[in-house]
Order: structure tokens, then C-alpha cells, then sequence
């Protein structure tokens, strides 16, 4: 069994080489710290569960740590950020070998707040694969095998608009029982999570040009904390 799962992460490393190639990470984020699930997937469609947090414009509160080109952004604390990821589809084409399940996605948004409401950054997926095993191991992934796009937030000019890739690890699936899996798709399923976002770093001259906007971020969240 181990050989099998080993041989599924190389099949899927391979699928998505493409689209993290030029890629680095930017982003790593880990949702709140609450006892309740952070995704659910209902009906065939997974987005985050709302923590009924009104002080944040985000279903989940979460920590944001900044990496790369971000990397000297201060990292906003857990559970004073907050993150929206909603209508990623399961395709009707599930593969199943053995414990083994492989679940294609697509579409689906995202947007990330500070620790001020300010959103930071949204975009959308691209087409993804959900991998894991049903029993109590728990555990899976999703990662986009296809680009998506970047579309607003303060950090908007700071990316490749074209070059938004994100994977979630999953923990906790269904509070510890595992995916099921149905006739052409999972079940639903609840599950917690943490997130890495990856992009693009803009050509050499428009980096150096919205370096300006990426200091005037800095500037502005001190002086609101």
C-alpha cells in the first residue's frame, strides 16, 4: 500500500509540474484554532464553513504567514486574518484503488483578509485533484493542476495575475472517519485544513515599479495596528 500511494503522489507531483514551475510560494495559512470543521463539501461543491465570526468578513478566521518576494510582510497572527474559499465542483469522475480515492475538481474562488477587513488578496482555482483514503487515516490534499487567476486584494500588483496555484492538506476528515466515496464522486465530507498559495513573480521592472504599492501596505497596516 505504501508503494501504491507513493506511486499516486509521483503521478500527481508529475500532473501539476507544469503549473508550479515557475511558480514560488507566497502565502501559508491555517485557519482558525475553533474545534469545528474549516471545508465542507456538500453536494458535490466544497467551500469553507462559516465560524459565525461577524467581526471578520471571512467564513474562516485564520494566520497568514508571508513568504517570498511577500516575505518581509509582517505575518498576520492566527484568528486575526480571515479567508473564503468557496465552489470548488467534484467532477463526476472519481477513481478509486483500493483505500485510495482521486477526486477531480474544478473552479471555485478564494479571497484573504488582514487583520484590518482589508482584502489582501482573490482569485479563482484552477482545475484541481482532491487525493486522500477512506478510512481513518483522515488525511488528503487538494492542489490545483491548472493556473488560476489573481483578481484583487492590496497585493493584486505584486503577483502575475495569471499565475495563482494552491494547494490545502487536509486533516481530520469527516472528524476522523474518512472520505466515503459514492458512485462518481465523494461523499460529502467535512474536514480541517491548512493552505499554501503560490505565484508568479512579476517580470523584473513591474516588480521593481510596485515594489512602491507593496511598501505603502506595510506603511499602512503599522499604523493601524
Amino acid at each position: 500500500m505504501k508503494g501504491l500511494r507513493g506511486a499516486i503522489a509521483i503521478a500527481v507531483l508529475a500532473c501539476s509540474t507544469h503549473a508550479y514551475a515557475s511558480t514560488i510560494t507566497i502565502m501559508k495559512f491555517g485557519f482558525g484554532a475553533d474545534s469545528a470543521p474549516d471545508l465542507g463539501s456538500v453536494g458535490g461543491i466544497l467551500s469553507t464553513v462559516d465560524d459565525g465570526d461577524a467581526a471578520t468578513p471571512g467564513d474562516q478566521a485564520t494566520g497568514i504567514d508571508f513568504l517570498g518576494h511577500l516575505g518581509g510582510i509582517p505575518s498576520i497572527p492566527v484568528g486575526q486574518g480571515s479567508i473564503t474559499i468557496d465552489g470548488i465542483s467534484l467532477s463526476n469522475t472519481l477513481q478509486t484503488m483500493g483505500p485510495v480515492v482521486l477526486q477531480p475538481t474544478s473552479g471555485g474562488t478564494f479571497h484573504i483578509w488582514d487583520d484590518t477587513n482589508a482584502l489582501l488578496l482573490s482569485g479563482t482555482f484552477g482545475d484541481g485533484l482532491i487525493s486522500g483514503s477512506t478510512g481513518p487515516s483522515a488525511t488528503g490534499s487538494l492542489i490545483t493542476l491548472n493556473l488560476g487567476t489573481f483578481d484583487g486584494g492590496s497585493l493584486l500588483s505584486l503577483v502575475d495575475p495569471n499565475s495563482a496555484a494552491v494547494s490545502l492538506s487536509f486533516t481530520a476528515v469527516n472528524n476522523g472517519a474518512g472520505f466515503t466515496a459514492g458512485a462518481t464522486q465523494l461523499n460529502d465530507f467535512t474536514t480541517d485544513a491548512t493552505g499554501l498559495i503560490s505565484a508568479s513573480v512579476p517580470e523584473p521592472a513591474t516588480l521593481a515599479a510596485t515594489m512602491i504599492a507593496g511598501i505603502s501596505l506595510l506603511v499602512v497596516r503599522r499604523r493601524r495596528s
